[in-house]
């Protein structure tokens, strides 16, 4: 009553790689999405830092326009 599976070993293995295939991909993109939210991040700080210069640029001016105080 021995049963010969072997053949089977292959092709069962072969639907276990497709899956973690799958992990892998979906592993990539959630690495892709965190890696354009990093971005973005990036982005709005070098956004806030542009206001922060601008902001001092209108200090220093108002600040030239009156020498007396």
């Amino acid at each position: 009553m021995n049963r010969d599976f072997s053949s089977l070993g292959g092709y069962i293995g072969e639907i276990d790689n497709g899956k973690e295939k799958e992990k892998e991909k979906e592993k990539e993109k959630e690495k892709e999405k965190e890696k354009e939210k990093e971005k973005e991040k990036e982005k709005e700080k070098e956004k806030e830092k542009e206001k922060e210069k601008e902001k001092e640029k209108e200090n220093r001016e108002a600040a030239s326009d009156h020498p007396g105080k």
